[in-house]
């Protein structure tokens, strides 16, 4: 009796067991479970790819910066790059100094000059002659013709014993950032930038766009 009471649950275990296993393999070795399988494939590989061709399609650095807008992605890094020519203020920066330029008065501080102005102080066009001791900060050397400038400011100054000198723009200079305030123009067809009396004319180099001084 015990012996046939074994058989039973030896028995009884065994189709248990063939019962249950349909369903643990209807999942990974089943038609469904090796479509899903494949499904979630093709889904990974289809995403792979469509970030591939986004990546290819993606405009190169230099083409963003060449269509990029002249007067809205000037650089804002310098204290002279947030004033131009007319703008009015009520008080001088503290550190400014007195500068002449024959005989008339200007008041100076890093790259910007300004005059007398019944609302306060009026900023102006860097005046020609004027002497600082140092250049505006963010300055670049530039050479030309034989000769070495540093622009800063919107305007060039050339280095003499004791400091610099503003000097009237050279003509097929070129410069990385258009002056403070300039302002685009067209004549004969062509597009400009005027700058305190310099027209600037946007040229392609090396990829990038600069600005040359040129005479329309």
């Amino acid at each position: 009796m015990k012996l046939e009471r074994n058989n039973r649950l030896w028995l009884f275990a065994v189709v248990a067991i063939s019962v249950a296993a349909p369903s643990v393999r209807a999942d990974w070795g089943s038609i469904r479970g090796n479509n899903r399988y494949h499904d979630d494939h093709r889904k990974v590989e289809e995403h792979r790819v469509q970030e591939r061709r986004i990546e290819e399609h993606r405009e190169p650095e230099h083409v963003r910066h060449v269509d990029r807008d002249f007067e809205v992605d000037r650089q804002h890094a310098h204290y002279w790059s947030g004033f131009h020519s007319g703008m009015v203020v009520h008080g001088l920066p503290h550190g400014y100094i007195s500068v002449h330029v024959g005989g008339r008065p200007y008041y100076y501080y890093d790259g910007v000059y300004y005059e007398t102005n019944p609302s306060g102080f009026v900023v102006v066009t860097p005046p020609i002659g004027a002497f600082v001791t140092t250049v505006p900060t963010g300055s670049v050397a530039l050479s030309v013709g034989g000769s070495m400038y540093f622009y800063g400011g919107g305007a060039y100054y050339v280095q003499q014993a004791n400091g610099f000198v503003v000097v009237p723009p050279p003509l097929g200079i070129s410069v990385a950032e258009l002056p403070p305030g300039a302002t685009p123009v067209s004549i004969g067809g062509n597009s400009y930038f005027l700058a305190g009396g310099t027209y600037y004319l946007p040229v392609m180099q090396g990829g990038v766009t600069i600005f040359m001084t040129v005479r329309p």
